[in-house]
């Protein structure tokens, strides 16, 4: 067992860490986290997403294209639209934790 995770010890390839690392890196744009808070809210056209961080549609379109690239959201043509949601509920429950987690470092974090 892992002492810092109670969970138990798992093997994982190189290829694995190199798509975890691919995860995080698309995560670690303030501007693509802002869209994956989003879409956890629900299924949005690149427009409405768009509207909603003030953004040009290019901008937001190369956005999703980086994270449906990393495997985090997923697209459906509805006609003239194309529709994007959250790849699956594992997405939405890690951005949960990360921003519960962030808002427990920082009340832990000593003044300086």
């Amino acid at each position: 067992m892992n002492r810092a995770s109670g969970s138990r010890d798992f093997s994982f390839s190189d290829a694995d860490c190199r798509r975890v690392a691919e995860f995080f890196r698309a995560l670690g744009d303030e501007e693509r986290l802002r869209l994956i808070l989003l879409l956890s809210r629900g299924e949005q056209t690149v427009g409405e997403l768009a509207e909603s961080v003030g953004d040009a549609l290019p901008t937001v379109s190369q956005r999703l294209k980086t994270l449906r690239y990393a495997g985090l959201v997923r697209s459906r043509r509805t006609g003239r639209h194309v529709r994007y949601t959250l790849d699956d509920e594992h997405v939405d429950e890690l951005i949960r934790n990360a921003l519960e987690h962030a808002g427990h470092a920082k009340s832990n974090t000593p003044d300086r």
